[in-house]
């Protein structure tokens, strides 16, 4: 983890991106057979045409939060990181003078 923090940034944020699309798919198809149920019993006759693309929109939706998601993750263990990597090199130059 100290020797490669930014392998593990973008670790972060591919575990953000597919945890966001499990999340949205999940949502994508609880709330499409909702919509499908309560549209059935109002209308027997009705295509649901759009319905698809309702799906598809929320799947974004939980991608783009998963992607944000991981981007700051990935920044406050970034910055989080350096300054602690910082500290250790003042340390070193202050135990070197010494």
């Amino acid at each position: 983890m100290k020797r490669h923090p930014l392998a593990i940034a973008a670790l972060i944020i591919v575990l953000g991106i597919l945890i966001g699309l499990v999340a949205g798919w999940g949502m994508a198809q609880y709330e499409t057979g909702e919509i499908a149920r309560q549209v059935r019993a109002r209308n027997p006759n009705d295509p649901l045409d759009g319905l698809p693309f309702i799906g598809l929109g929320i799947m974004l939706i939980g991608f783009v939060l998963g992607t944000v998601t991981g981007i700051v993750g990935a920044v406050v263990f970034w910055l989080t990181n350096r300054a602690r990597a910082g500290k250790q090199g003042k340390e070193l130059v202050e135990n070197a003078s010494h």
